[in-house]
């Protein structure tokens, strides 16, 4: 029989998908030493932090038998990617979301300025001629406009690229890969915003990008990537960006 203890859940928590690499710096506290694993003091207060973090009650955790699961996002659109399974990216889908929760419920006194559904219209408020848009540039207006922009330090493994979502009214755009190039963090960036301008967050729809590569053709995609592509070169006859050539046109 599996006994209650800081071990035992980290060994639950890592078949839900988050991993000891993951849960050591996000769940645990910064006072945390892996010789406390054996401490039976310090247990109920780890508990009390994964069921906010999982926002599960606490009686499910403190009960070794039950498999822990992750809440099912509502209304998750997965831009998809061949042969990929939506589950597993549950885990970084609920991670940023708590994120995103926790940047939103600090941002309630800043009145969210809307995004023009034209990106002509965003182009021109962001540079001026045929230069292009810096990644600088666009993120200080989405700040600007109460759309904070969220590159994810920690995720759990699979992670995603990019993910739009609306939380009590506010637009919110996270990044979850890592890359050096700005061009194509900006290229990133300008999908998402493709994705909120076009309304496809409405009615608390979050969506996600698994890939920068997809194999999802749908018309809200191409939509996403005509918006971003327009917005970054501003030339409606360009053929449609990928983020690894806009990183050679913007560097």
């Amino acid at each position: 029989m599996t006994t209650r203890s800081v071990t035992s859940l980290i060994r639950r928590l890592s078949r839900a998908g988050f991993k000891r690499e993951f849960v050591r710096p996000a769940m645990l506290p910064d006072w945390w030493d892996d010789s406390l694993e054996s401490d039976s003091s310090v247990l109920s207060d780890i508990e009390l932090r994964v069921a906010r973090f999982l926002g599960i009650s606490v009686a499910e955790i403190r009960d070794p038998s039950h498999a822990l699961t992750i809440p099912a996002a509502r209304s998750t659109v997965l831009r998809k990617a061949t042969n990929i399974d939506a589950d597993r990216l549950r885990p970084a889908i609920h991670t940023a979301r708590r994120v995103a929760e926790a940047v939103a419920r600090n941002m309630k006194a800043n009145p969210v300025v809307t995004l023009p559904a034209k990106s002509a219209v965003w182009r021109s408020e962001l540079v001026t001629g045929n230069d292009p848009v810096t990644l600088e540039t666009m993120v200080c207006d989405l700040w600007g406009r109460g759309i904070p922009v969220i590159p994810m330090e920690r995720l759990p493994s699979p992670a995603f690229q990019g993910m739009a979502t609306i939380i009590e009214g506010r637009p919110l755009v996270l990044i979850g890969q890592k890359h050096d190039a700005p061009g194509r963090v900006s290229f990133f960036v300008a999908h998402e915003c493709g994705h909120i301008a076009a309304g496809d967050c409405d009615n608390d729809n979050t969506i996600v990008d698994e890939q920068e590569v997809s194999s999802d053709s749908s018309a809200m995609e191409r939509r996403a990537d005509q918006y971003a592509t327009r917005v970054l070169l501003g030339n409606a006859n360009a053929a449609t960006l990928t983020a690894e050539n806009y990183r050679d046109l913007a560097n």
